[in-house]
């Protein structure tokens, strides 16, 4: 016949600090050498992942800034194309900032 401890009883009795030394060792010797560098890989990969992508849509909306801006230059005369170029010419140079940032942060 066997018998069941309670919570209680073992609370009472110590079996909740049954693990030794040796075990508890041995299991931060497998975070430190199994599963924290598996996870800073996974971590890493997401973040070279993520650079990629962010890099490929920066550089795609600056391509359609500076094509967009080749198609204005030809239609927008005057007063207006000065300023008209001036923001456009401003915003996809912060989109190339904004690229080497992202670059920099591999």
């Amino acid at each position: 016949m066997t018998q069941h401890m309670s919570m209680s009883d073992m609370a009472r009795d110590g079996a909740h600090e049954a693990f030794t030394q040796a075990q508890i060792e041995h299991q931060r010797q497998l975070l430190a050498t199994v599963y924290i560098p598996a996870l800073r890989k996974r971590f890493d990969r997401a973040v070279h992942e993520y650079h990629k992508a962010a890099r490929e849509r920066i550089q795609e909306a600056h391509n359609a800034v500076v094509s967009d801006s080749r198609q204005m230059d030809k239609a927008i005369t005057g007063k207006a194309s000065d300023a008209i170029r001036t923001s456009v010419s401003t915003y996809a140079k912060e989109l190339l900032n904004l690229e080497r940032a992202v670059n920099g942060g591999e």
